[in-house]
């Protein structure tokens, strides 16, 4: 049985270029760790210093995604039963972590692309913990990252090996040196390698060159392979690949992955380090950005991307606005209906010269009538705006009020159409059970009518009615009889008893009388 110093080594758990890393009992505490230990023919100064450096970056580091180190020291290997034994080594000892591979363990418990980006968000703060105290670890793979389930079930990452990774300008021999102890190790780790890191620029080499990794890393968990395949290549032909070939599209099982998920795998594999995320947390927070359906940052923030976001992540609201937005512009449609067969009756004698014209002032119009219902619209979807709202869901209350604000200044030189709009607010209002505003709304909306429309017109007559069934709702019995029996006299005097019109005046004066 061998021992190093306190540790009693049990098996081999790798090897690398610089060293074996074993797993052993430390005595006290009794416990079981992961021991790396420095190869005896690899003891020159300066990869002894780059060794002894690994164990001071891992001292630096304080994150529950990152493996704990317990002890750094120098320590001699015996044998038990032999006289003497090795040359003294260098050693640390780390928190022992079992667990699987990222990729593998996504692949044996078939986590679905939310659970997997999850997981990998846990990454990016674990690697943002380590940048901000200085380090770039310069070798982030799948294999360095491993996952296990805690006592709750949950599954933690844990990043390892941070063998190569760099704190300074000072140590760019160092780097050089461990990075190219192997062949083996160089071409383990190339498809994951920034186009900077894989072209020997080591002075170009920092966070951003991790953030690099981390995009490959997310690209084969989202779709089970590499954005660029360099099985097969030698070393120079994988720098030339990674630099200059544009990684294949992302897909998910076979089909083309969600835009913004391909944008933000775009943005984390740039070849030019300005266009690409500034760190990992940029990284983190895209990818937060995309679960919750927000808009990403990778993408432009065109009109109809954020609004389509914006939907999605306000369904409620949305559809409640979509609702009152129906009636409003089925109303709104309606009344240019009607007002514009009203004024194409009063041209069909004009000379095709006029007709022309008409047509052309009712393009305009009709134009100008859809902008300013644009506007409106969009000033109903503003209430609903997060950071308007402040956390809360308004209500259909909230909406139309803010609608009924709103109205005042939009269509001053739009009679019928302002008419149309208060109309719909003022049925809106009554059946909220709100009927001192309903009736302010629609008595404006006959004052409207009156004023743009000859007397007695139908649209006229439709308002008067909602106005008095409105009062009746409400108990003001008076006013509701002296209109309503106003109307069936009005259309008894037109001797149309016996039409629609004439049946709804009845119908409504019996109900105020009931």
């Amino acid at each position: 049985m061998r021992r190093l110093g306190a540790y009693t080594i049990l098996d081999v758990l790798g090897e690398g270029g610089m060293g074996v890393v074993y797993r052993a009992r430390q005595e006290r505490p009794s416990r079981e760790v992961a021991l790396k230990v420095l190869r005896a023919g690899m003891l020159t100064p300066r990869l002894q210093r780059r060794f002894e450096l690994e164990a001071e970056l891992l001292g630096r580091l304080d994150h529950p995604g990152i493996a704990r180190i317990f002890e750094a020291g120098i320590a001699a290997m015996s044998i038990s039963g032999q006289v003497g034994g090795e040359a003294v080594q260098p050693f640390f000892a780390m928190e022992l972590v079992s667990g699987s591979p990222l990729t593998d363990f996504a692949r044996a418990r078939g986590l679905g692309l939310r659970e997997r980006l999850d997981l990998l968000r846990q990454v990016c703060d674990a690697v943002e913990h380590a940048h901000r105290k200085g380090v770039v670890h310069r070798d982030l793979k799948p294999g360095n990252i491993l996952v296990a389930l805690n006592a709750r079930g949950n599954a933690g990452i844990k990043v390892l090996d941070f063998g190569v990774a760099r704190v300074g300008q000072s140590e760019q021999d160092s780097a050089r040196a461990a990075q190219h102890t192997e062949a083996g190790q160089l071409v383990g780790t190339v498809p994951y390698m920034s186009p900077e890191q894989v072209l020997g620029r080591l002075d170009e080499v920092d966070a951003q060159s991790d953030v690099y990794a981390l995009g490959v890393v997310m690209y084969e968990l989202s779709s089970g392979r590499l954005p660029i395949d360099v099985q097969g290549m030698d070393l120079l032909q994988s720098a030339r690949a990674i630099s200059q070939r544009e990684p294949a599209t992302l897909t998910i099982d076979g089909e083309q992955a969600p835009g913004d998920l391909r944008a933000i795998a775009a943005r984390a594999l740039e070849k030019d380090r300005t266009r690409r995320y500034k760190s990992a947390s940029e990284l983190s927070e895209d990818l937060r950005r995309y679960l919750e359906h927000e808009p990403v940052r990778a993408r432009p923030p065109s009109r109809v991307y954020q609004s389509r976001k914006f939907v999605r992540r306000n369904r409620g609201p949305v559809a409640a606005v979509a609702v009152v937005m129906f009636v409003l512009i089925g109303g709104v449609v309606a009344t240019a209906y009607r007002a514009r067969q009203a004024t194409l009756g009063r041209t069909l004698a004009e000379q095709r010269e006029a007709r022309a014209l008409a047509a052309e002032a009712r393009a305009r119009d009709e134009a100008e009538t859809a902008e300013q219902i644009n506007r409106f619209i969009t000033g109903l979807f503003g209430a609903i705006n997060p950071e308007q709202a402040q956390g809360r869901e308004p209500t259909i209350r909230e909406l139309v009020d803010n609608a009924s604000r709103q109205i005042e200044d939009q269509f001053a030189d739009r009679p019928l159409v302002e008419s149309a709009v208060r109309r719909t607010l003022g049925t809106t209002y009554r059946g909220l059970g709100r009927y001192e505003e309903g009736a302010l709304m629609l008595r404006r909306s006959l004052e409207l009518l009156e004023s743009a429309l000859p007397p007695g017109d139908a649209l006229t007559r439709d308002v008067e009615r909602e106005l008095v069934l409105l009062l009746t709702d409400w108990g003001r019995f008076e006013e509701a009889e002296k209109r309503s029996t106003a109307s069936l006299e009005r259309v008894r005097s037109q001797g149309r008893e016996q039409s629609i019109d004439g049946v709804r005046a009845m119908l409504d004066v019996s109900r105020v009388l009931q």
